[in-house]
């Protein structure tokens, strides 16, 4: 794991994400492995975090361009 120079404080929305995303590994692990194919990142991280594929895609695209990936 990478040292922190200083705590950083997390809402509430932050908070629940961070949750979601615990219970969506947990998921995972109890499966024996992934629940959607590790190709299909966008519906991997649409299903974790219990958000519509289209949003995720509209995020990556305002973040990364038209491509919406690094």
């Amino acid at each position: 794991m990478s040292n922190r120079k200083r705590e950083k404080t997390l809402n509430s929305q932050s908070r629940e994400l961070i949750i979601k995303l615990h219970n969506y590994f947990e998921r995972e692990y109890q499966n024996g492995g992934p629940l959607i194919p590790i190709n299909r990142v966008q519906d991997r991280v649409a299903d974790a975090l219990g958000i519509s594929r289209q949003t995720v895609s509209k995020i990556n695209k305002e973040k990364f361009g038209p491509s919406g990936s690094e």
